[in-house]
């Protein structure tokens, strides 16, 4: 029988008090919750992505060359096949043809960075690319990409059909890409294609993973400190080769420029032979044409001389016919004469005729020769004019020809004037290149540092956060909500006294008591904290794990249960309800049942309170304020509880809606107050006249509202608690635009909102890089260069930067310390438009300029300052809502155990004649004026969390505002106003339904 009283007390226990049952559970179940959730949530996040990174084999460290990697690098990186695998590759970056969009084009690895397969399939042919998965929405499977083809791709072939979705544990954001020389400065997407489409001798990448750190947590001091002393071997190893690349360049560039100038030479030699050639042909030409009109001459003289003959023939003929006439005549008269004349005077006449036939056959005779003589000359003259009309003829020819071959001289002679002209300009070029050509950078990166690393980076510095979160925040919850747990197993077993002292007057034994509250607040912390447990393994690390999601290519949360964190939760629930109950119950056992049925004795009071030393103040109270005064010192433990628990609400809703305030507003601070500038042109190191003027014309147009010259440099530090390499933005100003540069970058100090000035004795640090460096105004710092040379400053200003690190100098001190001439090598500028559209398409009109190197616009700190901002917004709402329970159950909790302390004190004053407000007041005035006092206390412990969860939750190169806006103030005032209220109206109500006589009577 005694049993079933027993237990049918201890369920009666549950029944009768579900509100602190509840409080209790609530309150162990918000406490795990924080600290479980936030406790396993950063280990989820890291083992999630070690495992990622050992399936695919992500390396451990990279080597990128300015020149690429030739065989002699190679050779030396294959002496450390015993401590790591080795493998090479190429990228590419490309432009999207008719868009702004640039990819970079990677090679397939074979073993090491391999990369996860989202859907579809890897490439294989040469016309086959497989993007990543963010550009699922843009690009479909089977889409053609073609790309814009340059000289300087090294790509055989530029059109791809889209064959599958990729990640890659190398490129995790998806918000900061990386920089590029094309487009508009700012990498869009990245694609993989097959070793086959490069066309080069070099490889641009060499991919490391060692052996001891196959499946090595990443995020473990060992691992850094391994891949560190891996990274300085290599460097170490790489120290000595950009002179010998150098050496090697220059000496086959010579080569090629001594082969480019025999050729040039060879061809002016061409051009002058050819010339040469045409002048003697028309020389050749001029004195053919001389010699036919000697010719022509002769051949007129001699058919003059032919024409005299044929005269001089006619008039002989002519002369010979009238003498033949003259003899047939003389023959006649002869005959005549024969027949009538003696003979003596016919001979004389015959010997005188036959005298003159003789002279006559003479005549004929010689008349015959010259006429033969004459009709030779004809035939001659005939033959010379024939020839020389074939002579006129292949003259006529040969002019004719010289005449085309004059014009195809000369058409070739400029076609050749304009190649020697370029090939002597690009030999000029080459030779000036050379002359100025310097040692190629070896950057040997961890994978913390690759210049795509933004994504790993952020992974980590996320995991990190919550982390450093998890080590404070529920810390401080737990603790106040086990106090009040605390509070409210004391309280209960107070309320038990009576029943206690029924049991032990009965015989129960000190086990049975003891076992009836021990199981009453093991049951309800238990539940409450395998709730809280549950959540927290469940809930939470998915939800957090969800707002990185948007800017960070990840695969699933891997979730683990973590045994140590249970034992705690559930260590921290036994000491917070169970030892309590064993402790107040073993006291009160200690007493003698006749003791324990009589009411407790009283609070013992009388002695004053420091406020009524105040006399002045003292004397001007009212008899209700005087009693609260006394009530708030008499009860000093519920004081102190009622202004921890507030305050400890207070404190974690300040230090969550601090965090909030000091990251929403980052972009706008650092990109509209601090830096006004649109973008950073950087030139080539050697620009050709042309490109200067083209430059020029691009600064001074109408779309670009102002530009300051500048010289930039990055330099390195090692700091941050990973050790890592902090890349520094030096900015150096002609000390003449000191205040113009004001108005591209603000240079003042946080808290006090004054302008520093640049001096000729030291540098002004962004105030994020001082925090890392731990350094201040005065101090002297040591950075690197590219070249890892050392170069010492002196600090003379801390100034206001929320993101990056910068160091600002004036030209006469950076040409102190770098004991060389300023050179202006880059311009700040502002567009006339600020919108990011604007600024895109003008970063890509200046990356189209053969002058411009890189670009580097404002627009993609913005997207990562959002990034963070969302992603922290996320994860301090449920803070913040926790905070809120956490308030709202501390305060339920401590206003029922007053009003349940005092129920007799309260029905006494209403007996007395108070009426139901005054009551109500009587007793929670104490709570009103406590919990301000907690208000300004929580205010005070917040901004000790705040600050020290800024400090350690941002990643190494973003600073959150210490300063907080005023609604960090309001809100939770009014929230502490609201639960005031709504708990006020409860208790006045149940204060009006008590039975105030019933109350009053005797416990005997």
């Amino acid at each position: 029988m005694k049993r079933k009283i027993f237990w049918k007390d201890i369920r009666q226990s549950f029944s009768k008090s579900k509100g602190r049952f509840l409080s209790i559970i609530s309150l162990m179940a918000l406490g795990s919750f924080a600290l479980v959730g936030l406790k396993v949530t950063a280990p989820d996040m890291q083992v999630t992505g070690q495992h990622y990174f050992k399936t695919h084999q992500t390396a451990d460290i990279s080597v990128l060359s300015d020149y690429g990697l030739d065989k002699d690098d190679q050779d030396l990186l294959e002496t450390l096949f015993q401590q790591a695998f080795i493998e090479y590759g190429y990228f590419s970056d490309v432009l999207l043809k008719d868009t702004t969009q640039t990819y970079r084009l990677l090679s397939k690895p074979k073993n090491i960075s391999q990369y996860e397969l989202v859907e579809g399939r890897l490439p294989e042919k040469e016309d086959e690319i497989a993007v990543f998965d963010m550009q699922k929405d843009k690009v479909a499977l089977s889409d053609t990409l073609t790309f814009e083809a340059r000289e300087q791709d090294k790509l055989n072939n530029h059109t791809f059909k889209v064959v599958g979705y990729i990640r890659s544990t190398d490129i995790l954001s998806k918000v900061d890409l990386g920089v590029t020389t094309v487009g508009t400065g700012e990498l869009s997407a990245y694609g993989i294609v097959t070793e086959k489409v490069f066309d080069s001798s070099v490889y641009m990448i060499a991919r490391l993973s060692y052996h001891d750190l196959v499946g090595a947590n990443p995020y473990q001091e060992m691992y850094l400190q391994k891949v560190h002393a891996y990274k300085e071997t290599v460097q170490t190893l790489l120290k000595q080769q950009p002179k010998k690349r150098l050496d090697s360049i220059v000496s086959k560039t010579q080569e090629i420029i001594d082969e480019k100038e025999s050729d040039l030479k060879n061809a002016k030699q061409t051009l002058t032979d050819a010339h040469s050639q045409l002048e003697d042909a028309k020389e050749r030409i001029d004195e053919g044409k001389e010699k036919l009109e000697q010719a022509k001459e002769t051949l007129q003289q001699r058919k003059i001389q032919l024409d005299n003959a044929r005269e001089e023939l006619a008039i002989a003929q002519f002369q010979l016919d009238e003498t033949y006439q003259m003899l047939q005549e003389k023959e006649v008269a002869l005959q005549k004469a024969i027949a009538i004349l003696p003979k003596e005077q016919w001979e004389q006449q015959a010997v005188q005729l036959e005298t003159g036939k003789q002279s006559y056959e003479q005549g004929q005779a010689q008349l015959n020769e010259q006429i033969e003589q004459y009709t030779n000359g004809v035939s001659e003259y005939e033959q010379g004019l024939k020839t020389l009309q074939e002579k006129e003829r292949d003259l006529s020819i040969n002019e004719e020809s010289l005449t085309n071959k004059r014009q195809e001289y000369f058409v070739q002679k400029q076609k050749a004037d304009v190649d020697i002209s370029d090939g002597e300009q690009k030999l000029a070029d080459a030779k000036e290149k050379l002359s100025v050509l310097e040692e190629p950078v070896y950057h040997v990166y961890t994978r913390r540092e690759t210049p795509w690393s933004a994504g790993y980076r952020s992974y980590e510095s996320n995991a990190n956060v919550i982390d450093a979160v998890g080590n404070i925040f529920p810390i401080v919850l737990y603790f106040v909500a086990a106090l009040v747990t605390f509070t409210t197993m004391t309280r209960f077993v107070d309320e038990e006294r009576l029943i206690i002292g029924t049991f032990k007057a009965l015989g129960y034994t000190d086990k049975d008591i003891y076992k009836k509250f021990i199981i009453y607040g093991f049951t309800a912390s238990m539940i409450g904290t395998l709730i809280g447990v549950l959540l927290g393994h469940i809930v939470l690390p998915n939800v957090i794990y969800d707002t990185y999601s948007h800017s960070v290519s990840i695969p699933k949360i891997e979730l683990y249960i973590y045994p140590e964190y249970i034992f705690l939760s559930c260590l921290l629930a036994f000491i917070s309800a169970v030892l309590p109950a064993y402790l107040v119950v073993k006291k009160e056992l200690n007493a003698k049942p006749a003791q324990l049925l009589l009411p407790k004795p009283p609070v013992v009071s009388g002695a004053k309170i420091l406020l009524e030393y105040v006399t002045p103040i003292w004397s001007r109270m009212s008899f209700t304020q005087k009693v609260t005064a006394r009530n708030i010192f008499r009860y000093k433990k519920r004081m102190l509880m009622t202004i921890f628990g507030v305050s400890g609400s207070i404190a974690l809703l300040y230090t969550g809606l601090g965090i909030r305030s000091s990251i929403e507003e980052l972009s706008t601070k650092q990109f509209g107050d601090i830096v006004i500038y649109d973008m950073i042109v950087a030139q080539k190191n050697h620009m050709t006249s042309q490109e200067k003027i083209d430059l020029s014309h691009a600064l001074s147009s109408s779309d670009v509202s102002s530009f300051l010259p500048t010289y930039s440099q990055t330099l390195i530090k090692v700091a941050g608690v990973k050790k890592d390499e902090q890349q520094i933005t030096m900015i150096a100003v002609d000390n003449e635009q000191k205040t113009a540069f004001q108005e591209y970058i603000k240079l003042q100090n946080r808290q006090t909102q004054k302008s520093i000035d640049l001096t000729d004795r030291g540098i002004v640090l962004s105030e994020r890089l001082a925090m890392l460096l731990n350094v201040k105004i005065g101090d002297t710092v040591v950075f690197l260069d590219e070249n890892k040379n050392e170069w010492s400053m002196k600090i003379s200003g801390i100034t206001e930067m929320y993101m990056g690190h910068f160091a600002f100098i004036t030209k006469h001190y950076y040409e102190e310390v770098f004991n060389k001439p300023f050179k202006i090598n880059a311009y700040l500028v502002k567009s006339m438009v600020h919108t990011d559209e604007n600024i895109q398409k003008k970063a890509t009109d200046f990356m189209m300029l053969s002058g411009v190197k890189a670009v580097a616009q404002n627009t993609t700190y913005k997207n990562l300052i959002q990034t963070v901002v969302t992603s922290l917004n996320k994860v301090m709402s449920v803070l913040i809502i926790s905070s809120v329970l956490l308030a709202i159950v501390i305060l339920y909790n401590l206003t029922n155990i007053n009003v349940a302390e005092r129920i007799r004190e309260l029905s006494t004053i209403k007996v007395l004649g108070f009426y139901d407000k005054e009551v109500t007041l009587y007793i929670y005035k104490e709570t009103m004026y406590l919990s301000i006092i907690g208000v300004f206390v929580g205010f005070g412990l917040g901004h000790l969390l705040h600050q020290y969860i800024i400090g350690m939750v941002p990643p190494d190169n973003i600073m959150f505002n210490p300063n907080v806006a005023m609604y960090v103030y309001i809100l939770p005032t009014i929230l502490l106003i609201l639960l005031l209220i709504g708990l006020g109206y409860i208790v006045h109500r149940y204060l009006k339904k008590v039975d105030m006589l019933e109350a009053l009577k005797s416990v005997e």
